[in-house]
């Protein structure tokens, strides 16, 4: 009896299992790189395939190499899978980021064009202005004297009052403060924040959901005979005027 049955296994069959290694091998050197792993994941299919003929081959031989080309062959594939699916993911990320840049230069042009569409018009008192979606308008504007009792003005200043209507034509909510307009007289702004007692219809701060109206005055001060107007900020943090309305 040879030295082989002795031990009870044949030498092992060779040729399946160093082709299904070579196709293993083949495979997991692809296996990383994108679109070119779609031709990976055929060679390591083709290792599985050969290595599970090889193990019915060599069922009652020995199967090292048959084993090694298999495991090989089976990893590959699983690279594969997993590589694939990293490239997908990165390709998807990419793809959003891409469309929330569009969307936001989209955002930008629109809010560009919006200024370009008033930028250098005259508005003036009963005037729509539409301005990223919000429509303004100032209904009427009067002066009103001073309390001589509760003397809280400069000396021939008024009260300059703005009646004003702010209206959300946009998809999403919109918020308001008088901050964000100023009285200019001459070039000198200032806040519209002076205090009537005799006004209970201040305009406040607060958020318009769309399609929301909301009316209110902005109170200043100025003198009766100076030349004013309306700057709206569209942000009480900005220093560049949205749009301007002649108020006299």
């Amino acid at each position: 009896m040879s030295e082989e049955n002795k031990q009870g296994k044949l030498p092992e069959r060779k040729v399946l299992p160093i082709i299904a290694l070579v196709f293993g091998a083949i495979a997991l050197a692809l296996s990383w790189m994108p679109i070119i792993n779609n031709i990976a994941a055929v060679f390591a299919v083709v290792g599985v395939i050969l290595g599970l003929i090889s193990l019915v081959v060599n069922r009652k031989h020995k199967k090292v190499l048959t084993w090694v080309g298999l495991v090989i062959s089976i990893a590959s594939f699983a690279i594969v899978l997993i590589a694939q699916n990293s490239f997908s993911k990165s390709i998807d990320n990419a793809t959003s980021e891409v469309a929330k840049d569009s969307s936001a230069d989209e955002e930008s042009e629109s809010s560009s064009s919006t200024k370009d569409a008033i930028s250098g018009k005259t508005f003036k008192v009963g005037d729509t202005v539409t301005y990223k979606g919000v429509e303004f308008k100032v209904n009427s504007f009067n002066f009103k004297p001073d309390d001589p009792d509760t003397t809280i003005l400069k000396d021939g200043n008024q009260f300059a009052i703005a009646n004003v209507t702010i209206t959300n034509k946009s998809d999403k909510s919109v918020s308001y403060n008088s901050f964000d307009f100023q009285l200019d007289n001459n070039g000198n702004t200032t806040d519209m924040m002076e205090t009537d007692i005799d006004n209970n219809n201040e305009l406040d701060s607060g958020d318009l959901k769309p399609g929301a109206t909301v009316s209110g005055d902005l109170i200043g001060q100025a003198n009766p005979a100076d030349k004013l107007k309306l700057d709206y900020k569209g942000n009480m943090f900005d220093d560049e005027e949205a749009f301007t309305i002649d108020l006299n």
